[in-house]
């Protein structure tokens, strides 16, 4: 056996990676990296299912890599599954890069052979060189020690058994056997990130430290375990610091006694929960969110709001001006779809207090009772208070959160506010020992 085919061996089984009675989903290039795996796998036993996808971006080059992984396949007895893209056309219309366009053609190709062929297994060719490339691009951009970890040997159902061979390693693998392999040649053109940094800037670090990439690669892996380390510390204080309700999370973060460092994995984990792809997301972006002043906010991305609420940070990803108006109807329920919430209004005899209710004298109602959004310049009387009072005022001073305010129903008749639901009421509408209907509001 191979060197390089009994480290592969071992990576497999160190990692506990594949089973050799289900078939291997294989992304295939035709690359050194790619045909390099699918060998090895298949010398290893393991039954192999070739994926080629044609990003149809090098012309005549596109086609020669298709036909040659199409004969590589043949010769090795692989199936062979093709897919042609548009991958131009799909980064002009969904307005991302190309090499975004590209990676989610192919993991949605993978995906959908991985259910025809009844495997979660998808192999790609990732190796300690596209490691470090990776490293130090998260590094460039801003990264935190969870960007610095480097590509994972598993990530779901993706599996890399390369990622402890290097490309030097695999191309003497493939000398020594005597198989070929295409170039692509856009890899030696510095007009993307990974290839400057792969023909650049590592080739100037190897002439300061030779071994730089098994450095790089060591350390990634230590940041692994550093990082998974802390992912728990992260998960158990999270039960209590994070409250999720809907598409928003709340962070509270009004103590001084956690540490700054468990704070921006706090912050990480909130977007993960409501976004799950934190990719972009820089240590910048993480030190803005929590620089932020009471009542400041923070836009990340098209849809993404966090609010700072007295310390309690508030990650939002609804449209904040929501505007709605309801009309109350007796006896029948009203759901307003804006909020997502349901209300009805009945006669009572019983006055108690209660978190999702309020009381009206309903003989001071002169017309039709609504709910509706907040407005500018809502003004009213709360109950124990003197003089009048800004809605906005009420809310700041009793600490709602933006995003809350503006799923907050007023309650109206005409254009005077009767309260706030569910428990501010105006002192005119209040009920007393006077009333002699109560109208009671209820959200379900």
């Amino acid at each position: 056996m191979h060197e390089l085919e009994r480290n592969v061996q071992n990576f497999i089984k160190k990692h506990n990676m594949f089973q050799k009675d289900t078939p291997i989903i294989v992304g295939v290039s035709g690359g050194a990296d790619s045909i390099c795996l699918a060998t090895v796998l298949k010398k290893l036993g393991y039954n192999i299912i070739v994926a080629h996808i044609n990003h149809n971006l090098r012309g005549e080059e596109s086609l020669r890599d298709e036909n040659f992984v199409r004969e590589f396949s043949k010769k090795n007895g692989f199936v062979f599954e093709l897919l042609s893209a548009n991958v131009q056309g799909i980064a002009s219309k969904e307005k991302i890069s190309l090499e975004m366009a590209g990676r989610k053609v192919r993991y949605e190709f993978f995906n959908r052979l991985s259910h025809n062929y009844h495997t979660q297994f998808i192999a790609v060719a990732h190796n300690k060189n596209d490691n470090a490339e990776t490293v130090l691009i998260n590094i460039i951009r801003g990264a935190s020690l969870n960007g610095q970890k480097g590509i994972r040997p598993i990530n779901n159902n993706i599996f890399r058994p390369l990622l402890d061979v290097s490309r030097i390693q695999i191309e003497k693998y493939l000398s020594d056997l005597s198989i070929d392999y295409v170039n692509d040649s856009t890899n030696f053109e510095d007009v993307y990130t990974r290839n400057i940094i792969r023909n650049d800037v590592i080739k100037t670090i190897e002439k300061i430290n030779p071994n730089f990439i098994n450095t790089l690669s060591d350390n990634s892996n230590l940041m692994c375990d550093d990082n998974d380390f802390i992912k728990e510390c992260v998960l158990d204080k999270s039960k209590t610091l994070i409250k999720e309700s809907n598409n928003e999370i709340t962070l509270d973060l009004s103590s001084d006694e956690i540490h700054i460092a468990l704070k921006r994995r706090l912050v990480l984990k909130c977007i993960e929960m409501l976004n799950s792809n934190v990719i972009g997301i820089s240590s910048s972006h993480i030190e803005s969110i929590l620089s932020l002043d009471t009542g400041k906010k923070f836009i990340l991305g098209d849809n993404l709001t966090v609010t700072n609420n007295y310390g309690k940070l508030s990650f939002v990803t609804l449209d904040e001006n929501i505007e709605f108006d309801y009309v109350l109807h007796l006896g029948n329920s009203i759901k307003i779809t804006e909020i997502n919430k349901t209300f009805n209004a009945s006669f009572t005899d019983v006055f108690e207090k209660e978190s999702n209710a309020m009381y009206i004298d309903f003989d001071k109602i002169k017309s039709d009772v609504r709910l509706r959004s907040k407005k500018d310049g809502d003004k009213f009387k709360p109950i124990g208070l003197n003089g009048v009072q800004s809605v906005k005022k009420y809310f700041i001073n009793n600490k709602i959160p933006k995003y809350e305010r503006e799923k907050t129903p007023i309650v109206v008749c005409d254009e005077d506010i009767i309260g706030i639901f569910p428990n501010r009421i105006n002192e005119k509408y209040a009920v007393s020992s006077f009333t002699k209907r109560i109208l009671k509001i209820t959200e379900e």
